[in-house]
Parts: structure tokens; C-alpha cells; sequence
């Protein structure tokens, strides 16, 4: 055997169950696997156009079409409650230029 090669052993399962209709399309899945998917938030605090912290905004537009000319400070709308710049319990935001302990403060307008 190769010094340089990996070997990966099982730690334990997970089982998938198929749920299908009555002509026997699969329809859902459902496992017992454990996994959290961890997608940045969706916020635009800093500037579009320079990296780094705080400009979460310049990872944001990799993702997103953000039209510049329609975001603007929360304080111009009314109604909308404040939101963290995080996923969840415990925040969670693989954007490294988002400050994950403040609320956004600017939102996009249609």
C-alpha cells in the first residue's frame, strides 16, 4: 500500500427513506443524515465596490444582483422590524467582511 494514500472507514450510517406517489415517482426524501448547509446571509451593509470588513455587501453582489441605486438606510422605510447579519442560533455567516452581532441597517427597495 502507498504511504500517500487515504483511507476513509464509516463512522456510522445514515438511512434515507423515499416516500413515492401512488405511480411510484419518488416525491420526497427524508433522512436521518445531520447536516447544516450554511449559506451567507443576504445583507448589504458596507460598500459594493470595496473589500474587506466591514463591506459585506462586495461578497454579497458574487451572489446577488444588486442594483446600488435601490439600497437604502432602513430608517428610510417604515414597518420593518431590525434583522441580525446572521443565519440563526448561534450566528452562523461564513461572509468574513459581515459583522454578525449588529442589525442591518439599509435594505433594497423595488
Amino acid at each position: 500500500m502507498s504511504p500517500n494514500r487515504v483511507v476513509h472507514v464509516p463512522t456510522g450510517f445514515a438511512y434515507d427513506y423515499f416516500l413515492r406517489d401512488h405511480l411510484g415517482n419518488i416525491r420526497m426524501v427524508l433522512t436521518e443524515e445531520q447536516k447544516q448547509d450554511i449559506y451567507p446571509a443576504a445583507t448589504l451593509e458596507g460598500n459594493l465596490t470595496t473589500g474587506g470588513s466591514p463591506n459585506a455587501a462586495f461578497i454579497e453582489k458574487d451572489y446577488y444582483t444588486i442594483d446600488p441605486s435601490k439600497v437604502v438606510p432602513k430608517t428610510d422605510a417604515t414597518g420593518i422590524t431590525d434583522y441580525p447579519n446572521h443565519n440563526g442560533n448561534p450566528p452562523v455567516n461564513p461572509n468574513p467582511n459581515s459583522n454578525v452581532t449588529a442589525n442591518s441597517a439599509k435594505v433594497c427597495c423595488e
